[in-house]
């Protein structure tokens, strides 16, 4: 059954199928029999638009919009509430992709985001799709990985081997071991100071080459990171003066962002579910989810 046998309803024209009772859209009846134009409960359930994200009435516009395909046998694009949009560096909006619940494959090969000319992009980076309506984020082992932003409302428990990105610098979390104080200082030689106490830790950061850089000893109750305003202070014109901090309690390390201008980061190490807000950053390309 094609276009031209859909029953066009008089009021809004939205062409429902030919042998629909009520408009999808607005209810009207397409019956002109002189009954009552008014659905019963039971009709109205049989041709209620499917929400897969369950109590969407604020979206039923977008929704009944969504359903684009006409001829049988093809699929319906399904509106969802998500849109992935970039965030360039000045902090302006950047290109939008609406998610329609099918796979997104980020990356230099990307079909859908023209991301080719970053160069820390792997072809295949990472992957967003959905699974009961939620979206999930994961990583394709890419080689520079993917990183989930922390909420500045948030703490994210730190564990050993977790790799944050602040700015431009990458940096590993490592709990100490005995041996680790002889780390923090040059070549072999022991920095000053007392025994590292138990349950603290360092933070390594990563150069380019993947080699490790300087280690900072996380060794007080609350350590903060910046370029000017923090304990441990390093020269990045994209960290914030006081961008995270670092706070210890009993034995274990919470990562907390100070509402910084650019984010902070943490390498995602398996799939994780996203909601509306959250942002990301993938290569040099930072992305947020926002209400479709």
């Amino acid at each position: 059954m094609g276009l031209f046998s859909k029953k066009k309803c008089p009021t809004c024209e939205f062409r429902n199928e030919s042998d629909a009772v009520f408009c999808v859209r607005c209810r009207t009846s397409l019956v002109d029999d002189g009954s009552d134009p008014t659905p019963t409960p039971s009709e109205q359930e049989k041709t209620q638009p499917f929400y897969p994200f369950g109590d969407s009435s604020e979206k039923r516009e977008d929704s009944e919009r969504s359903q684009t395909s006409e001829e049988p046998g093809q699929p319906v694009a399904v509106q969802t509430r998500f849109v992935l949009r970039q965030v360039r560096r000045d902090g302006t909006p950047g290109i939008e992709l609406r998610l329609t619940g099918e796979d997104v494959i980020l990356g230099r090969s990307c079909e859908q985001l023209p991301l080719g000319s970053d160069p820390f992009l792997s072809k295949r980076h990472a992957r967003l799709y959905f699974r009961d309506g939620t979206p999930y984020l994961e990583d394709l082992g890419s080689r520079n990985g993917t990183f989930l932003k922390v909420r500045p409302t948030a703490e994210y428990r730190l564990v050993s081997s977790d790799r944050l990105l602040l700015g431009q610098q990458l940096f590993r979390f490592e709990r100490v071991t005995t041996d680790d104080r002889l780390r923090a200082g040059s070549e072999d030689t022991r920095v000053f100071g007392g025994s590292s106490r138990a349950g603290s830790a360092i933070l390594v950061n990563i150069l380019e080459d993947g080699e490790d850089g300087s280690v900072y000893m996380i060794d007080q109750p609350r350590s903060t990171i910046g370029r000017k305003d923090a304990s441990i202070t390093i020269v990045d014109n994209r960290l914030s003066r006081s961008h995270a901090q670092i706070d210890q309690r009993s034995d274990d390390f919470y990562l907390t962002d100070l509402h910084s201008t650019n984010g902070t980061f943490v390498e995602i190490r398996e799939e994780v579910s996203l909601d509306i807000g959250d942002g990301m950053r993938i290569g040099d390309q930072t992305f947020e989810i926002i209400a479709g």
